[in-house]
């Protein structure tokens, strides 16, 4: 189980401006903010190249 403290690790990445407003209408659209957005995403493509 997951704490409910808060996330422990940050990564930071670079995105041109262009790339970064479709990742936050995509988000939106999902009704989630980038963060949560980029993680699942992440965790997703993890999951597939297992």
């Amino acid at each position: 189980m997951r704490s409910s403290k808060g996330m422990p690790e940050r990564i930071r990445v670079r995105v041109f401006s262009d790339e970064k407003a479709a990742m936050l209408e995509a988000a939106a659209k999902r009704g989630l903010n980038l963060s949560d957005f980029i993680r699942q995403i992440a965790v997703e493509a993890m999951r597939a190249a297992a």
